[in-house]
């Protein structure tokens, strides 16, 4: 199997408008404010660090990442998926940005999502469907909810 590789962003960005950090500050402290108000000290404290943690994250521009399929499995960058823990692979070209989707044998990390970029959705079927089976991938509410959020 000669090696196919793409090159592409980590994940799909979207820029923040000011806007947004100060909704995000103004509904991180209206829970203090009511944590507080309520005697938990402790889940104030943890509202501030996630809502500061949250705005690190979403201020960060995606890097490049390097994606390989050869006959071993799926390297992207200095991660390896060996083909031997991957169940079942399927393609997701519903959202914004197409990715390739690896439901993999580990219980914290069943799914793996790894964006397409430019890379014909058809050709890694063809590649993919030669080692591994493929399977049907319904994004969770989770994420719809993440990418109405921008995030």
């Amino acid at each position: 199997m000669q090696p196919f590789v793409w090159e592409t962003h980590e994940y799909r960005h979207s820029p923040k408008t000011s806007d947004w950090f100060w909704s995000l500050g103004i509904v991180a402290l209206a829970c203090v404010f009511i944590s507080v108000l309520l005697g938990n000290i402790l889940f104030a404290i943890f509202i501030v660090l996630a809502a500061f943690a949250l705005a690190l994250y979403a201020s960060r521009k995606p890097k490049e990442i390097r994606v390989e399929i050869n006959s071993k499995g799926i390297r992207v960058d200095n991660m390896i998926f060996p083909f031997a823990h991957i169940h079942a692979f399927a393609l997701s070209t519903d959202g914004a940005s197409p990715s390739l989707v690896l439901t993999m044998d580990k219980l914290l990390m069943p799914h793996v999502l790894i964006p397409l970029g430019e890379t014909e959705p058809e050709d890694i079927r063809t590649l993919l469907a030669q080692k591994i089976v493929e399977g049907h991938y319904e994004e969770p509410i989770s994420q719809k909810i993440f990418e109405a959020f921008g995030l």
